[in-house]
């Protein structure tokens, strides 16, 4: 999807997450 904050992929990745 596209999130903005900490994901499981990095620390603070933009648009990158489940």
């Amino acid at each position: 999807m596209g999130r903005v904050g900490p994901t499981k992929t990095s620390p603070w990745a933009i648009n990158r997450g489940p």
